[in-house]
């Protein structure tokens, strides 16, 4: 979850760093570039977080394939920056690559940090939950047994309260836990 949330971090920092690095070109470049920022980061919000939280990502590294697209016009708004004739310091250019080769990384960090718990975890906490709720129970044929039920029950509990937590952490970019 935390990891998840660095990961998001670390995408809106790169964005930001373009944003400012921006801000030294020329105005129609620094507008044109601005502008593919400030699409990159809605179809994140819009496209990315909602294919993280259903499970629907099917572009390029498992998120939205409209973000890819977005993603991918930036560089190609940072190759008309080295056009020749146009006025930018190497520096510049260079700090431009650099930080849209951050962002591409970011991107790619908080969308491995989406990726959802497989099946079989899921099927061996229930399937043990299900053998120790049973092994419990066979033990209510002592003479304690009003004890052991409760200490079953309890227990019963506590699996139920695990998985629903568990839930909650495979869904890092969800704002709302896994309840009906």
């Amino acid at each position: 979850y935390q990891d998840a949330k660095l990961a998001a971090t670390g995408e809106a920092q790169a964005v930001t760093s373009l944003s400012r690095t921006a801000l030294q070109l020329p105005a129609l470049l620094r507008d044109d570039l601005d502008h593919q920022l400030v699409c990159y980061g809605r179809d994140v919000i819009k496209y990315d977080w909602t294919a993280a939280t259903d499970g629907t990502g099917g572009g390029a590294l498992g998120g939205s394939p409209f973000v890819d697209a977005s993603a991918n016009r930036i560089p190609q708004t940072i190759q008309r920056v080295a056009a020749p004739g146009v006025q930018v310091r190497d520096a510049t250019l260079g700090a431009l690559i650099a930080q849209s080769e951050q962002l591409s990384q970011a991107r790619a960090d908080r969308l491995d940090q989406a990726q959802r718990l497989p099946l079989l975890f899921w099927v061996m906490l229930v399937v043990g939950g299900a053998i120790f709720i049973s092994l419990s129970a066979i033990l209510l044929a002592d003479e304690h047994a009003y004890l052991q039920l409760m200490i079953a029950g309890g227990t019963a509990l506590l699996i139920a309260f695990t998985l629903i937590l568990i839930g909650a952490l495979d869904r890092p970019f969800s704002s709302q836990p896994p309840l009906p």
